[in-house]
């Protein structure tokens, strides 16, 4: 049976009864809305109250989120945070990279990092001179998002990086990649699936299911787990660019690092290594999360994007 919740400026009644809420709401009413099968731990008054505190953030200024995910993944990874963003009012583009989710490329047909990000290059050419978008990366894309930032600074309100590789112009990736090798054993593969060329050399991969729920979605639900498993692709093996970035262009653009605290592939002494040695303008902790904090914990990175949004944008 649904339930019925009336809201009006500082009051929420639900099935009749009151209850307050703090924040001051500007926009117009919510009458009578039907939350239907909304329910469950995660459900009913709580769901309803994250919703309008972050549409009346939304209704006073809507933003443009734009999502892009990590290695061998898809656009569909943010399905939960896409829907939380645009339930609050927010416009959210999630994009897949260059032989990724439904994206036609091969891997063999990605042979460097602009290839890779050139799905992001391509969307960041249409957008309007006047508009800005919240670019947000996760993992290995965080040095898309640096090229990008690079490339396009006066399109971008704030740069977000989740988890994430974060170069800058005074480091490099290949010095992160170093200090994160140290005091970690030789990364077990697992079940991960290569492809090798006729000299025996690995050319690609592919995360396999029980690597996948070992160590990047130990945290998550089973079912987005197996999700994931059927919907990651191939990785092509090859020599990543090393970006040039400016303190003119990269260095003009705001900044958040979001540290996932239970990552198992960015261990968290590394992110917070990173934001130390090329510190961002905000740093949030998301705790009871893994590698996948989007779908461990979509609620708090969603709560984590509009709060930067609302500070930068």
């Amino acid at each position: 049976m649904a339930k019925s919740i009336n809201i009006s400026n500082n009051n929420i009644s639900w099935n009749g009864d009151d209850v307050e809420y703090d924040d001051d709401y500007d926009g117009p009413g919510l009458d009578e809305i039907e939350v239907g099968s909304i329910g469950g731990t995660d459900g009913g008054l709580p769901q309803l109250m994250w919703l309008r505190k972050h549409q009346s953030m939304a209704l006073k200024k809507p933003h443009h989120f734009v999502l892009v995910h990590g290695a061998g993944h898809g656009a569909w990874c943010w399905y939960k945070v896409e829907t939380l963003l645009k339930s609050a009012g927010n416009q959210v583009t999630s994009l897949d990279l260059a032989a990724c989710g439904i994206n036609p490329k091969q891997y063999y047909q990605v042979l460097s990092d602009s290839d890779l990000y050139e799905p992001l290059t391509k969307f960041m050419e249409s957008l309007p001179v006047e508009e800005k978008v919240i670019l947000v990366g996760h993992s290995y894309s965080g040095t898309g998002v640096a090229m990008i930032m690079e490339s396009f600074p006066n399109k971008i309100a704030v740069a977000v990086f989740v988890t994430a590789t974060m170069p800058g112009p005074a480091l490099s990736n290949a010095a992160i990649a170093e200090e994160s090798s140290h005091g970690q054993p030789p990364r077990d593969d697992m079940d991960n699936v290569y492809k090798f060329n006729e000299s025996g050399q690995p050319i690609a991969f592919r995360f396999g299911p029980e690597y996948l729920s070992a160590k990047m979605y130990h945290l998550c639900s089973p079912e987005d787990s197996t999700l994931a498993s059927n919907l990651v692709r191939y990785v092509n093996v090859y020599q990543p660019d090393e970006p040039s970035l400016s303190d003119a262009n990269y260095g003009s653009v705001r900044r958040a690092f979001v540290i996932s605290q239970e990552d198992k592939v960015w261990r968290r002494e590394i992110q917070k290594w990173i934001t130390e040695k090329n510190p961002p303008d905000m740093v949030k902790e998301i705790h009871g999360s893994d590698h996948m904090v989007m779908l461990s914990k979509p609620r708090e990175l969603s709560d984590s994007f509009m709060d930067i949004a609302e500070s930068f944008a």
